[in-house]
């Protein structure tokens, strides 16, 4: 039989078995008291162990600043995308084009505009706003004049039936939000967030320059 002393120093890693409790019940309950005190040391062990094991693990890897589907700019680009790709079946009874649809929501909303003021609204440069002012005059929406008040300046305005087809347009934003599948509160969120990204990129030195 192999003493306690001799146990406590064949234990692993220097550590020692707890003291055996002394029993007066005869072999038997000596017995259970040895299976008692091993149980106790295990126990003991696997704390022990626990602590440094849990403490050397690697932390976790940093995320790649390069992933595609993490980058903000992607997810804007692809559902600006499929966006606009859900109006182009709603818009084409009508006419429009997602950017001819875009001037005639500036317009009526407030008509006449100049030519400079529709481009300041709609973000876009003289250049772009040109050819989509041709074909929505082209298609008798809106007409071009020269400002009474300063003939150097065009107006743009709307014909009769530019404005008749306000009515049609009435239809198209809860025709996209039912294909969207989105709640409205979500949407008013998410153009609350877009609105100040916005806002934040044309407050940037860059954004400043490409203005001049």
């Amino acid at each position: 039989m192999i003493s306690t002393s001799a146990a406590q120093e064949g234990c692993p890693g220097g550590s020692r078995w707890p003291a055996a409790r002394t029993g007066t019940g005869g072999p038997a309950e000596s017995i259970r008291i040895g299976v008692d005190t091993i149980q106790q040391w295990l126990v003991a062990q696997r704390l022990g162990y626990a602590i440094p094991m849990t403490l050397t693990q690697d932390p976790p890897a940093a995320a790649d600043p390069l992933t595609l589907d993490q980058q903000v700019c992607f997810a804007v680009v692809v559902a600006a995308r499929s966006v606009v790709a859900i109006y182009r079946p709603i818009l084409e009874p009508m006419g429009l084009t997602h950017p001819q649809y875009l001037v005639m929501l500036a317009l009526w909303q407030q008509a006449p505009l100049s030519v400079k003021r529709l481009s300041e609204l709609l973000q876009l440069d003289p250049g772009t706003l040109s050819p989509l002012l041709k074909r929505l005059e082209a298609a008798d929406l809106i007409v071009r004049r020269r400002n009474a008040a300063d003939e150097r300046h065009l107006a743009v305005e709307l014909t009769d039936r530019g404005r008749a087809l306000r009515d049609e347009a009435l239809l198209v934003p809860p025709a996209v939000i039912d294909r969207l599948g989105l709640p409205i509160e979500e949407l008013q969120a998410l153009h609350a967030s877009l609105s100040r990204v916005i806002e934040a990129t044309q407050t940037t030195p860059n954004h400043q320059e490409a203005d001049r």
